[in-house]
């Protein structure tokens, strides 16, 4: 955005975003150097919506915008113009490719914010938070696009076999080493590379993202996304190698006994049977909260991703 704006024009689009007929959402943005603010759309700029959710991952490049200081919180206030644009950024754009890597930088520790499933969903918080809450069910993702039938759902109920069936599915793909992008293949089969990482183009084998269903004290059902990172670390198996022999891994806990022709598919079951089991256990889980809501405070969207769960021990 531009730093001066004339007072004419200021006062002609203050005037337009104050129209009563004006329909309007707010988006939570951040800047490159990680200032924070809210994106106000007024108008016909929520058009814009379905791109930001089709392309969830992008970098874009707004044009035009009034900047105003927030009136209920000490977030600065961008609100979309008649004049406005948005466009975005090519994944090899210096611009796209400098913010994805400071953005991807891990954070400090410590600063999720504890509340309870009923808080957060009332107060419709955006931001990272503790919850405590039971698991009810677990189902991994389709890998898209695909014809194959919908992925189990896993609960308390499903028995050890109906596990390492699951885990024997479709379940892993290969992706970017440092992002977990999954990435395609080009007519020789060779691996196209993450364009938003390069020049890294080390690749690794993922979980597919899961899908976890979560319930606090008499609170409504929650459906968390589980990224492939934190999946691995609640199932305590790699992924590349879970038709093999885990006997000698000794990042297992408990380790197996020596000689033991445990896989680490067996493993993974176990683990995953742990946290569904009946009756349900009290979990701790981190995520990242995301709402996004319309001028009547009404969400239109909302997204929770798993950062971490302390699994229960047996």
């Amino acid at each position: 955005t531009h730093s001066h704006i004339s007072s004419e024009w200021r006062d002609e689009a203050e005037s337009w975003n104050r129209s009563a007929v004006q329909m309007k959402a707010v988006l939570a943005v951040q800047q490159p150097g990680g200032q924070q603010g809210a994106l106000l759309l007024w108008g016909t700029a929520m058009d814009w919506l379905p791109r930001f959710s089709k392309h969830k991952d992008a970098v874009w490049d707004f044009r035009v915008l009034l900047v105003r200081e927030g009136l209920t919180s000490d977030l600065t206030e961008l609100h979309s113009t008649p004049w406005s644009s948005v466009r975005a950024l090519d994944p090899t754009d210096r611009r796209a490719l400098d913010f994805l890597r400071a953005w991807r930088r891990p954070g400090p520790s410590g600063t999720a914010l504890e509340l309870d499933l009923d808080t957060l969903l009332s107060q419709k918080y955006s931001g990272e938070v503790e919850l405590r809450v039971q698991v009810l069910s677990f189902q991994f993702q389709e890998a898209p696009p695909s014809q194959n039938p919908a992925q189990p759902v896993l609960d308390g109920s499903t028995p050890r076999a109906g596990l390492l069936a699951a885990l024997s599915g479709d379940i892993t793909y290969t992706g970017c080493g440092r992002c977990a992008a999954e990435l395609d293949t080009d007519r020789n089969g060779i691996y196209t590379p993450c364009y938003a990482c390069l020049p890294l183009t080390a690749l690794r084998r993922f979980y597919r993202p899961g899908v976890l269903t979560v319930s606090g004290r008499g609170s409504p059902h929650l459906t968390v996304r589980v990224p492939p990172v934190p999946l691995q670390k609640i199932l305590q198996a790699p992924p590349d190698r879970l038709q093999r022999s885990a006997g000698s891994d000794p990042a297992l806990s408990p380790p197996p006994a020596p000689g033991s022709q445990v896989r680490h598919v067996q493993v993974a079951a176990e683990k995953l049977q742990a946290l569904l089991a009946l009756p349900r256990k009290w979990v701790v889980i981190t995520v990242r909260s995301h709402f996004l809501c319309d001028q009547n405070s009404v969400p239109l969207s909302q997204d929770f991703t798993l950062l971490d769960l302390q699994v229960p021990t047996q």
